[in-house]
């Protein structure tokens, strides 16, 4: 017999971040950060400054965690972010 697994929403991670939990962080991250790069590198198209601008994304958002409560959707967010910075890059 298979058991489903419930998959932690993107609101749930937010509020585990917001209670200082690392599980938030790193899901987050590992849920989102593939395709972010992805994105960064279309613009920057260097690794190593394509890892930076990742890093320093994710940075910003976590330390602007409480803005995340009204947003709707963490990917488009997050994402628009790291093209904002790709293109100031």
């Amino acid at each position: 017999m298979q058991t489903k697994e419930k998959k932690i929403t993107d609101q749930e991670l937010i509020a585990m971040c917001l209670k200082g939990k690392d599980l938030g962080y790193t899901e987050l991250y590992n849920r989102y950060a593939r395709g972010i790069y992805n994105s960064i590198y279309r613009i920057v198209s260097h690794t190593a400054e394509a890892e930076d601008i990742l890093q320093d994304t994710f940075c910003l958002i976590f330390k602007d965690l409480k803005k995340l409560q009204e947003v709707v959707s963490f990917e488009g967010w997050a994402k628009r972010i790291a093209i904002n910075r790709s293109i100031s890059h």
